[in-house]
């Protein structure tokens, strides 16, 4: 204990001293720090191709585009039921206002169905919203809401398995 409390002295005798050795010296730092709130991400509308009818044979396709809340286009033998609902997907991001932010959806998905049955969703190369973008508004308050439209097509075969699909896909946004 000796030894650590002459230590202790020593500095304090060398560096105390307004003018001790060159090699006592201080300086102040400085540290800096930005506080983002975090982004959220709300799903407003559901991806719906509705009640299709499959092809009597070969193959066909049903596509939900991202004009408005989605029109549907079915081509190869694919009908659509006249009374049943479709669209597009609508999410709500909000963050940071005047922020750099990548969202980006999943380019494709699948929905199971009955008995193991799948059918793939492809996520339409006309999705909105996605990519890098500057959120608007300013630091230090929340950003407007950056829309996100989400469209997708399928393929179904003559052979496909009747009944109900679902399935989920990912809308990720993260600040750059």
């Amino acid at each position: 204990a000796m030894r650590s409390e002459a230590a202790v002295a020593l500095a304090l005798f060398l560096c105390g001293a307004p003018a001790g050795p060159a090699y006592c010296r201080n300086v102040s730092g400085t540290a800096q720090v930005t506080v983002f709130r975090a982004l959220s991400i709300t799903a407003n509308r559901t991806l719906r191709f509705g009640t299709l009818i499959r092809p009597a044979s070969g193959s066909g396709t049903a596509v939900i585009d991202t004009v408005g809340t989605g029109g549907l286009t079915v081509g190869g033998g694919v009908a659509s039921v006249a009374s049943s609902t479709h669209g597009n997907a609508d999410f709500s991001v909000i963050g940071e206002g005047a922020q750099s932010v990548s969202i980006s959806v999943d380019a494709s998905f699948t929905m199971n169905g009955p008995g193991g049955a799948t059918l793939t969703v492809t996520t339409t190369g006309l999705t909105t919203g996605t990519g890098s973008k500057t959120l608007g508004g300013s630091l230090g308050s929340a950003s407007p809401t950056a829309d996100v439209v989400v469209g997708g097509s399928i393929t179904i075969p003559s052979s496909q398995q009747t009944g109900a699909y679902s399935g989920t896909f990912n809308v990720t946004a993260s600040y750059n």
